[in-house]
């Protein structure tokens, strides 16, 4: 799945791009269908002068059916912590939206007083 990385005043380089790569593709595994695109921001408040939670990582999720987005925000000092955070708060925002879908929807569950042999 492929995903748009945006930074200000972050450097990410190539085992922290992979890493990103790899742990948004887990956090999606099942449900790249309904997923338009992934985008990151990364972006340091402060401009490298330090200081506590001044890194924000914003994941967000552009959902294919019904359109809208899932969005997700973590905040450190450091930027793998802020992306680790916002990749979490993502993963249990996705689960929620899927199940509320198919609760939503029983057709794509399987109803045993539906079945008149059972």
């Amino acid at each position: 799945m492929e995903f748009d990385l945006h930074t200000s005043h972050v450097t990410v380089e190539g085992e922290f791009h992979d890493y990103i790569a790899k742990h948004l593709a887990l956090a999606t595994k099942h449900h790249e269908d309904q997923i338009a695109r992934l985008t990151v921001h990364l972006v340091d408040t402060n401009k490298n002068k330090g200081g506590a939670n001044d890194i924000s990582c914003k994941i967000v999720a552009h959902m294919l059916n019904p359109n809208g987005e899932l969005v997700a925000e973590g905040r450190d000092h450091d930027a793998l912590a802020a992306f680790n955070q916002a990749n979490h708060k993502y993963t249990a925002l996705l689960k929620k939206r899927i199940e509320k879908r198919q609760n939503h929807h029983p057709e794509h569950t399987y109803h045993h007083h539906n079945n008149p042999e059972m």
